[in-house]
């Protein structure tokens, strides 16, 4: 009987600790987003024809400050004929505000097609602490460094060539 079921799986999270706790849902999952999701957009239903440049004008002259376009075709879809499936976006913006616009333009045309508009659950980049972004700066200065050393040994090897003929050009003379 099903009822005989729940007491069996009952038993069975109350003897395994590990197995009730992933049963149990991500209160993480559940939280609002942090507010830089909600300033990120999806887009949907595009036209193939559809560059990252005229969203940005489309929604940065109906909607405000746009940050960022990332636009991502769709796989093709084996043996279809006819219909072209359509692309992908996601854009994120200044202000929450904008983003709110940017969803009531749900149903317009762009393009050739009609688009789906909706907040994002999540934003298009990780928005970088202070210490991300000091180690990076890091890295990248040393980078430089490495770089300025392989160009002077570069540099001091072709003027050694060049010098090299000249002195077995006086030594003929």
């Amino acid at each position: 009987p099903a009822g005989a079921a729940v007491p069996a799986v009952q038993s069975t999270l109350l003897a395994n600790p590990t197995l009730a706790k992933m049963m149990m849902p991500n209160p993480s999952v559940m939280q609002k987003p942090p507010e830089a999701t909600t300033k990120t957009i999806y887009v949907g239903n595009l036209s193939p024809l559809i560059t990252a440049d005229k969203i940005l004008q489309f929604f940065g002259a109906s909607c405000g400050q746009v940050l960022h376009v990332r636009l991502n075709p769709e796989a093709p879809v084996p043996g279809l004929v006819g219909a072209v499936p359509g692309q992908f976006a996601f854009v994120q913006f200044e202000t929450q505000e904008a983003a709110d616009t940017a969803v009531a333009l749900t149903g317009m045309v762009l393009g050739d097609r009609a688009i789906r508009v909706s907040l994002s659950h999540s934003p298009i980049e990780k928005i970088k602490d202070e210490s991300e972004l000091r180690a990076e700066q890091e890295a990248l200065q040393k980078s430089l460094s490495v770089m300025e050393a392989i160009q002077q040994k570069i540099l001091n090897k072709n003027k050694k060539k060049e010098e090299a003929p000249r002195e077995d050009r006086r030594r003929e003379e």
